[in-house]
Formats: structure tokens, C-alpha cells, sequence
């Protein structure tokens, strides 16, 4: 009996009451199990390595269900739960298996579409041992809302996939919360992924908390300047403190007046520089 491609033997076993029949369990890298019989025997022997057979795959079965679960369950949110857009909100988590090696810190990220993209992270990296957290919900609406949640220690991270799935309804009447124009983009929730463009920032025990959003592109930056000044529409933009949040909200100071022959400042192209000022 020659091993399979790129395997190794893991068991190879004498069964049957006359011991001339053998189990050979081989593993692959993916570790994918090959079991093959050798020699022929007795009708006994083959009866036997038949229900060994049934037993080794129920045992491989299991192992490879226990390798594979995922060492924590959130019990909030619950799935199907609906939370208000702008409303103050928990995520709680307990743990259903040994936490991997080295593990000593989480945050969690949050996707409005079904978890294509993870925008927001709802927690600044918070110690594994703060298992729940109040965060602020997105004024967003969305019936496709995940929860991803990252541990490691901020060098070696592992994402775990929270399966639940909870709506999200916007209030129009929530109060806008301030929120702190970052110097630098925001991480991503998983390698590959763009980065966040809203999260929480603060201490591993919770403290200090701020909203942060990610600056704009200078590029676009400067392209909204040059529209603004051939419009001569000035916009007063508030000063950003590094150490405390500010809000974000800008409003127009005044529009100059019109010079003769100009062509006049329509109400699409404000709108349009409003959207590009995140206004």
C-alpha cells in the first residue's frame, strides 16, 4: 500500500479477530483524512474494519468541528434585535473555548451591508478581559447589520465572524454626536479590507472615549478649494484639537457678492460642494 500524495501516516492499526487486516488513517496539509483497508482477512475482519472505519470518520468529524469553532458567542446584540440609529447601545461577549495563545486584547467592527465592508469600529481596543461595551449605534438604516470581532495583540490578530444579524432604523431626529477629524486613516478590520473610515478610539479598560472619522483626501481637498474660491463661497471650517473632539459640522460663513458678468452660484453646485465638504 503506497501513501496518497503529499501524506503522512497517522494510524495504521491491526484489526479482526485473525490481526490481518489493517486500518491506515493518512493526512494530508489540509488536513483532509484518507482511510484505507489493507490485505484482505475474514468476513469478521472486514465487518470489524468497516465499523472502525464508521467510528474513526465520526471521531475526525468531531475533532475537526471542535478545531474549527469559534472561541467566543455575543449575547448582545441578539440576533434579529432592532437598535435605533444614534442611540447608546451594548456588545457583550462570553467565551466558548480556551482563547488562543498571547491573546490580550479585542475590538469590534460593525457592517451595514451584509459584511462586505466593515466601516465603523464600535470600540477602541478594549483589555480581553472587558467582555462588554456600550457603543454608539450609526444613524444609519439597514436590515443587513454584522458584528466582526478582532482579539490578538495588536501584532498577531484573529477575526471571528459573529453569526447574527440585526437591523438598524435611522431617527432624523438624533442629535449629531461630535466627532474628532483623525490626522491619519483608521485601521482595517480585515488584511485586505479599506480602512474604517469611523471608530472609537480610548483606553484598553474603556476610558477617554472619542469618536474619530478618517480626514479627508488632500487631493479632494484641494480640488473643493479651487471650486469654492472660483464660486467665492467661503466656507468656515472649525479648528480640529488633537487632544479633545470637535465637531465636524462646518457651515457657510458668507457668500460674496456676485461680480458682474459671473456667472451666477446655482443650488446644485452648493449641494455638491456641500457633500464634498461632508458639510
Amino acid at each position: 500500500m503506497h501513501s496518497p500524495p503529499e501524506c503522512h501516516l497517522i494510524s495504521s492499526s491491526p484489526v479482526g479477530h485473525d490481526r490481518t487486516t489493517h486500518l491506515l488513517i493518512w493526512a494530508d496539509k489540509s488536513r483532509a483524512y484518507h482511510i484505507h483497508r489493507k490485505s484482505g482477512g475474514t468476513a469478521a475482519a472486514l465487518q470489524s474494519t468497516l465499523s472502525l472505519v464508521k467510528l474513526a470518520v465520526a471521531g475526525i468529524l468531531l475533532w475537526a468541528s471542535i478545531a474549527t469553532a469559534e472561541p467566543l458567542a455575543v449575547t448582545a446584540p441578539v440576533d434579529g434585535e432592532v437598535l435605533q440609529g444614534g442611540s447608546l447601545a451594548r456588545i457583550t461577549w462570553k467565551p466558548t473555548a480556551p482563547l488562543p495563545r498571547g491573546v490580550e486584547e479585542w475590538e469590534a467592527f460593525l457592517s451595514v451591508d451584509g459584511g462586505r465592508y466593515y466601516a465603523t469600529r464600535i470600540t477602541p481596543h478594549l483589555d480581553i478581559a472587558l467582555r462588554s461595551f456600550e457603543w454608539r449605534v450609526p444613524n444609519v438604516s439597514s436590515n443587513d447589520v454584522r458584528l466582526l470581532i478582532r482579539m490578538g495583540d495588536e501584532r498577531d490578530e484573529r477575526e471571528v465572524d459573529v453569526p447574527l444579524r440585526f437591523s438598524i432604523v435611522a431617527d432624523p431626529f438624533a442629535p449629531m454626536p461630535a466627532v474628532h477629524v483623525a490626522r491619519a486613516r483608521g485601521e482595517s478590520a480585515r488584511p485586505g479590507d479599506p480602512a474604517v473610515s469611523l471608530w472609537t478610539s480610548g483606553d484598553r479598560d474603556g476610558h477617554h472615549l472619542a469618536e474619530e472619522r478618517a480626514p479627508i483626501d488632500a487631493s479632494l481637498r484641494t480640488r473643493t478649494r479651487r471650486r469654492l474660491h472660483e464660486h467665492k463661497v467661503f466656507v468656515a471650517t472649525p479648528v480640529v484639537a488633537n487632544a479633545r473632539p470637535a465637531s465636524t459640522l462646518a457651515s457657510f460663513a458668507s457668500v460674496a457678492p456676485r461680480a458682474q458678468g459671473s456667472s451666477p452660484l446655482r443650488a446644485r453646485d452648493i449641494l455638491v460642494l456641500v457633500r464634498r465638504r461632508n458639510i
